[in-house]
């Protein structure tokens, strides 16, 4: 069965928090993370390198870049622009 359309845009991204160490942080508790300390709108998320990178638009208007590592042994997150 074939994804529909509006779906597939968002695979790679599911795809990616699969992929994350079991005993770590997944992309999908990471984008949640973000979103909560944030409050911003997550524009993409993808993890490479067994690191989350999280770009984020904030209410101010910004957009940050956020690092996570996926082993989850950084207590805060990297930002970055």
């Amino acid at each position: 069965m074939m994804p529909r359309p509006l779906l597939q845009p968002l695979l790679p991204i599911l795809l990616l928090g699969l992929v994350a160490s079991a005993s770590g942080m997944g992309l999908d508790q990471a984008v949640a993370k973000v979103r909560e300390q944030t409050g911003g709108r997550v524009l993409s998320a993808q993890t490479l390198n067994r690191v989350h990178q999280i770009r984020v638009l904030t209410p101010s208007g910004q957009v940050r870049l956020i690092r996570i590592p996926a082993d989850g042994k950084a207590s805060n997150p990297k930002q970055g622009r």
